[in-house]
């Protein structure tokens, strides 16, 4: 099961655009990019960024972080905050900061506390695949419509509806304030809307599955 554990790091507003210099690659080798990076990630498929951004007067980066199969996961970013601006995006793997391999929270802590100026991050961006994924109903137009519901490693939640005359939706982990139970349903609450979505008695992801999934990603879930 994946580790409970997250960490916020900010949730600064400023609307200074910072200094960001972005590398991509179609691999994890890291010797490409900035010098002092000697570690390679060979593991990690994806596109690999490097990030530095500049703070002033110790903004906070705006980012929130958690462990989930010994990997440091960005979970969330903040609008408008330094990293949203640089580019940084829920799910991104964090695996350098500042030219040394940053594998735990407390280790990427002790590096923001004692840089005041310019943090440089280094993420792997995998290859969004499915995590979980059911038949469902979603509430639309005041009635019950059969969908496909998915959330893959981006963050992103994907909803397929079965009839043509629907089109899909999509949100992310990061828009979520919170999660209301009730038998079989959840309601997935954001500050300007809500999705609800009722699971069958034999979906196949069990409805402590995807409990434990938002609580796993530092959302608030209640039982109504």
């Amino acid at each position: 099961m994946l580790a409970r554990v997250s960490r916020v790091f900010g949730t600064a507003y400023d609307t200074h655009v910072p200094e960001l210099s972005i590398v991509r690659s179609q691999s994890a080798d890291l010797s490409n990019l900035e010098a002092g990076l000697t570690g390679v990630v060979s593991e990690l498929a994806g596109v690999v960024l490097t990030v530095r951004l500049v703070r002033h007067q110790n903004e906070m980066l705006g980012i929130s972080v958690g462990m989930r199969c010994g990997e440091l996961v960005v979970n969330r970013v903040t609008p408008l905050g330094l990293a949203e601006k640089a580019g940084v995006e829920e799910g991104d793997i964090i695996t350098h900061v500042n030219g040394a391999e940053c594998w735990r929270i407390e280790e990427l802590k002790t590096v923001i506390a004692s840089c005041a100026c310019s943090t440089d991050l280094v993420l792997c961006r995998p290859e969004a695949t499915i995590l979980l994924s059911n038949e469902a109903e979603m509430l639309l137009d005041r009635s019950w419509e059969p969908v496909t519901w998915s959330v893959y490693s981006n963050n992103v939640i994907h909803f397929v509806p079965k009839s043509g005359c629907r089109s899909s939706d999509q949100i992310t982990i990061g828009q979520l304030q919170r999660v209301e139970l009730s038998e079989h349903t959840l309601d997935l609450i954001m500050a300007h809307r809500t999705v609800n979505v009722r699971l069958g008695c034999m979906s196949k992801a069990p409805f402590s599955v995807w409990v434990d999934f938002f609580r796993e990603r530092d959302i608030i879930v209640t039982w109504d």
